[in-house]
């Protein structure tokens, strides 16, 4: 079987990049079939000019089409339906992996479930239960699987050289969102920031005996001043600079779920600190589902053992869903 996973957008969003590489591990370790990485529809980004974009994905020649990501919202139905049309009608499942929604509503999750029974579908893995819950009575002749977020394999899809810095930690946050952060008694002590203090030039460098490393995950074409605003910053389109800088992290403090999950994984521990809007959204619900429910108190790490013993149950599961009937 030939699969055709779908991702990318790392350059606006590097996080994309971490489940996308989780998920081709995962895939691969299913043995089911040979594993193309293929690019996401030009049509997320193209919103003025939609009818002079090349449609790729449903021309692919492979058997199986498989979405990675939190798609299940109300923008799937439109930019996705003449792909799925053309892939059904030339008989082309397609499976939907580490799913999430965007706003958690029965409407939302009605009309995409509507949108969905049209097609031929075979699996939905979710990241999160609540998403699970919410379309495993709705979307009909698929497998819903509850299943965990595929980032959850980067400790298994990559080798990166740790840094031979030692005693530090990272913050990652979305321009001038960044918090204070102190440490006493190794408790961790986290206050908002006033606008009107936040300078960044001089943000502090030390955090008690840690050094502070700052990874950036704007858009690779935002304006330099927007991403190298104080000293030890580090930005890419790539995500292995980022994952060898995580890993080797004493603390990881973020805004941005998926840079937590790195350092989770990557057997770190990582504080979720929501700032900037978007963190404040839904996505950060998958980390009750790999048993961080904690993440947002203080810095957590994760249970090995019960992430493999997740892991297991899904891989049988996908195998399972993608066997032939």
């Amino acid at each position: 079987m030939k699969i055709a996973l779908i991702g990318g957008s790392w350059s606006t969003n590097i996080g994309n990049a971490f489940f996308n590489i989780g998920a081709i591990k995962l895939l691969e370790k299913l043995e089911v079939g040979e594993v193309f990485f293929v690019p996401e529809t030009p049509l997320w980004k193209n919103r003025e000019l939609p009818h002079s974009s090349f449609e790729l994905i449903g021309k692919l020649d492979v058997d199986l089409v498989i979405l990675n990501g939190p798609c299940l919202n109300r923008r799937l139905t439109t930019i996705y339906a003449n792909t799925f049309f053309e892939l059904t009608q030339r008989n082309i499942p397609i499976g939907i992996l580490s799913a999430g929604m965007s706003e958690y509503t029965d409407s939302e999750a009605q009309e995409v479930s509507d949108f969905l029974n049209q097609f031929n579908l075979t699996f939905i893995a979710t990241r999160d239960t609540e998403t699970y819950n919410f379309f495993n009575n709705r979307v009909k002749n698929c497998s819903i699987i509850d299943g965990i977020c595929t980032s959850m394999y980067l400790n298994e899809a990559v080798r990166v050289p740790k840094l031979i810095t030692s005693k530090y930690v990272v913050y990652n946050f979305d321009n001038n969102e960044e918090p204070l952060i102190n440490i006493a008694n190794d408790k961790v002590i986290v206050e908002k920031r006033r606008k009107t203090l936040f300078k960044r030039q001089s943000l502090p460098q030390q955090l008690s005996d840690y050094a502070i490393i700052r990874t950036s995950n704007n858009a690779i074409d935002d304006s330099l001043e927007s991403i190298y605003y104080t000293q030890n910053t580090y930005h890419s389109d790539l995500p292995n600079g980022y994952i060898s800088i995580i890993s080797g992290a004493e603390y990881t403090f973020s805004e941005r779920v998926h840079t937590c999950a790195v350092s989770l994984i990557m057997g770190g521990k990582a504080l979720f600190i929501p700032t900037s809007p978007r963190s404040f959204d839904n996505r950060s619900k998958l980390f009750e589902r790999i048993g961080a429910k904690d993440i947002k108190e203080f810095p957590v790490s994760i249970d090995m053992d019960y992430i493999q013993g997740e892991k297991t149950k899904l891989e049988s599961l996908l195998k399972k869903a993608l066997s032939p009937q």
